[in-house]
């Protein structure tokens, strides 16, 4: 009697641990399936951002040789303080 009530626990263990690891794997495909959807919507993004970059660059560069107070607005409304380099003043 008492091998019979060990070996239904078992086999309850057993099914138990076979469920959680199926939904465990469901679940696990759906996010991959998830990453792969988004994998090019975040290229794009990055894509733009180096495109961004490089102008937000550009215009850091215009505003330094050119020294124009509404680039340096413009610039500093766009970026952090630290970014855009002040004019020197004596």
């Amino acid at each position: 009697m008492k091998n019979n009530q060990l070996t239904s626990v078992l086999i309850a263990l057993l099914f138990l641990s076979t469920a959680t690891t199926g939904w465990l794997m469901y679940k696990y495909n759906a996010a991959l399936h998830q990453i792969r959807q988004l994998t090019p919507e975040i290229q794009k993004i990055g894509v733009a951002e180096s495109i961004f970059q490089s102008i937000l660059n550009d215009s850091i560069a215009y505003e330094n040789a050119t020294k124009n107070p509404e680039m340096t607005r413009l610039l500093l409304s766009l970026t952090n303080k630290t970014t855009v380099a002040k004019p020197a003043t004596k």
